[in-house]
């Protein structure tokens, strides 16, 4: 996989329906010239982006995971998790990962198991390369967040997979939050990347969007 012309971006979605904003997001992809987009809180199977392929998994609660991938990038490997929280694929040598962890403090325990289970079990396979991301629902460093939503599984599962989150290597001077309340804020969208892309990386940013939508956005 050639990432050094590839603009990746991770998008929380927030289960949108209306023509009005599936064409907002159309558009967005256009503008942005995104080549891979990873999607949570996907309500409709059949979600159409002109110009992609778009893999999802969608079980009955309907807000599952999507990859979507420009229609000339060849892929390979797609495997869906059971409760649509996980899309895998590859393209190439790379890995890509897409996760919809389970929110709120009340679920703070599945969702530890997920880290600790599911995302290791679909990533059994080491490739060349490896690009996890998604909505994490929680964060490994406590200034990425206003309250605590540390979790110690996922940083065990980032040191294990030798990941690195690569907004904190260009910009963690700055906080970059994506998901923004009345009353908190934290950076729950986040890329994750194995340490030899991390020279290919060009640009990254982050956004809070209307919708309680986040953005999280690297360009190789």
């Amino acid at each position: 996989m050639d990432l050094v012309s590839y603009n990746i971006a991770t998008l929380n979605i927030n289960t949108i329906t209306s023509t009005t904003k599936i064409n907002a997001l159309r558009t967005f992809a256009h503008v942005m010239d995104l080549d891979i987009i990873f999607l949570q809180e996907v309500e409709n199977t059949e979600l159409s982006l002109p110009g992609y392929t778009v893999l999802c998994n969608v079980d009955h609660t309907r807000r599952g995971t999507a990859i979507a991938l420009k229609d000339h990038i060849r892929f390979s490997h797609v495997e869906r998790s059971l409760d649509s929280r996980l899309i895998y694929a590859r393209v190439n040598k790379t890995t890509l990962c897409n996760v919809y962890a389970p929110s709120g403090s009340v679920h703070r325990a599945e969702r530890e198991r997920f880290f600790n289970y599911t995302i290791p079990y679909y990533l059994r396979h080491r490739t060349e390369h490896t690009i996890l991301a998604g909505d994490f629902n929680s964060v490994i460093r406590p200034c990425d967040a206003t309250g605590i939503n540390t979790s110690p599984a996922l940083q065990t599962i980032i040191q294990q997979l030798q990941l690195q989150d690569l907004w904190v290597q260009l910009r963690s001077n700055e906080a970059g939050h994506t998901y923004v309340s009345h009353n908190s804020s934290a950076r729950l969208d986040r890329i994750y990347t194995s340490l030899g892309l991390r020279q290919h990386l060009r640009a990254t940013q982050t956004h809070p969007m209307d919708g309680g939508i986040g953005l999280s956005a690297h360009t190789f």
